[in-house]
């Protein structure tokens, strides 16, 4: 029987060799190597600093060799500043968190509490604040004070915002929850209190450290917005505060009743559109960690229709 002559390639030529199946074994050499390790561990982990945290959790459970790079704290690091919308760019001028140990304990711990079964489901996690100053600006409004006294009770009092001292400098978490009124029987009010939460990084979200104790309350009378915010006080003048105070690029229009949350850098803000009302109580709290130098770790503005 005569043998069939092999064909060639479109337009004359000699075929090229079929490519091998097992291109793991060609490529793993002689030491049966897997070829994603022919690429130096540096390259990896600068990829993973890429990749969403429930990605990474997923990846380190393919292999040892992977497990040992994910479980880098400089690939956590860079994660926890991208989720909490903060610049990665100055993410390694931040030391190990010294409460959790390493930045990935950190990263679970948070993450854990903010989307555990059972939250509110009006409760909205917002981001980062930097804080590098020793004191925090609380507003119960959408607008800076001119002047306040010294004293943080008598300036909520009278314009609505007080700068509060002693407060634990790094990274804080902000957020925001619409809760049902506990007192509406008595008070007879709309039913919704709003809450704006910001807690130091580390001792987020222990509860069981501190209690939170009240610095003031304050009133505005014909309002129809509920809004509040806290600011880095060392830069008011910069694009980020600017940015939250230039309200009408992001709040909701006049009758949209939804919560919304504005977050930068160096301040948190919220903001709702509220029906005619007799006036909007603004609650201001705060909680120090006793047990680390009595620190403020925690704040709270908690607004209330009357």
């Amino acid at each position: 029987m005569e043998r069939e002559t092999p064909r060639g390639p479109p337009g004359g030529g000699t075929a090229p060799p079929p490519w091998p199946l097992n291109l793991a074994k060609k490529f793993s050499g002689t030491f049966g190597i897997p070829p994603f390790r022919h690429y130096h561990e540096d390259i990896w982990i600068e990829v993973f600093k890429h990749i969403p945290g429930s990605g990474l959790i997923r990846l380190s459970a393919t292999c040892r060799w992977l497990r040992s790079l994910v479980a880098e704290d400089s690939v956590w690091r860079f994660s926890f500043f991208r989720d909490f919308s903060l610049p990665t760019g100055i993410s390694h001028l931040f030391p190990c968190p010294l409460v959790h140990g390493s930045w990935r304990l950190m990263y679970f711990n948070i993450m854990s509490f903010w989307f555990k079964p059972g939250k509110n489901i009006d409760w909205y996690p917002i981001g980062g604040l930097l804080v590098d100053t020793q004191s925090l600006l609380l507003t119960g409004m959408l607008a800076l004070p001119q002047q306040s006294p010294p004293e943080a009770k008598d300036s909520i009092e009278m314009t609505g915002a007080c700068q509060l001292q002693n407060v634990r400098p790094g990274i804080w978490i902000a957020e925001m929850d619409t809760i049902g009124c506990l007192t509406c029987k008595e008070c007879h009010c709309l039913g919704k209190t709003q809450v704006l939460d910001a807690h130091h990084c580390e001792w987020y979200p222990r509860e069981d450290v501190a209690e939170y104790n009240d610095v003031g309350a304050h009133v505005n009378k014909n309002v129809n917005t509920a809004a509040a915010g806290i600011f880095n006080p060392r830069h008011l003048q910069s694009k980020d505060v600017a940015a939250i105070l230039n309200a009408k690029s992001w709040i909701r229009p006049h009758l949209d009743y939804k919560a919304k949350a504005r977050q930068t850098p160096l301040a948190v803000a919220i903001s709702t559109n509220i029906p005619p009302n007799n006036g909007l109580l603004s609650k201001f709290q705060a909680a120090q960690d006793m047990h680390n130098g009595g620190d403020i770790v925690s704040v709270r503005i908690i607004q209330q229709l009357i």
